[in-house]
């Protein structure tokens, strides 16, 4: 099986973990499509399948690139947050701000975990 196979399969078990309704599903269903066409755009990109083992490329460290890739993440869920917030006219936060930020607080709470993993700190 190949590592893109390998990847989708283990996001697909794990979905299965989560998924309480229906409604659910449908979204793990297009979640797991958009990953598929993310991996083939990445493979095609890049002329290879996304590294799992040091074989695959020993120069790329997946864990490093996936903290780069959640504080890009942080970025884009700060800067909608403030627009969200914005294009409020009055000051009580609405049920999608209040989703949004718990979104980015959770992320911003994984961000750091893998930061600690990584050792990234100020030196």
């Amino acid at each position: 099986m190949e590592n893109n196979q390998r990847i989708l399969r283990n996001i697909h078990e794990a979905l299965k973990a989560i998924i309480m309704t229906s409604n659910d599903k449908a979204y793990g269903k297009k979640l797991v499509e958009d990953i598929a066409g993310r991996l083939d755009v990445g493979a095609e990109k890049y002329g290879e399948q996304t590294p799992i083992d040091k074989k695959d490329n020993p120069d790329r460290d997946n864990l490093y690139e996936a903290y780069e890739e959640l504080c890009d993440t942080l970025v884009y869920l700060s800067a909608t947050c403030l627009r969200i917030t914005e294009e409020i006219s009055n000051t009580e936060p609405t049920e999608a701000k209040k989703r949004i930020n718990e979104y980015f607080i959770d992320i911003l709470r994984i961000t750091m975990y893998i930061m600690h993993e990584l050792k990234v700190k100020d030196e």
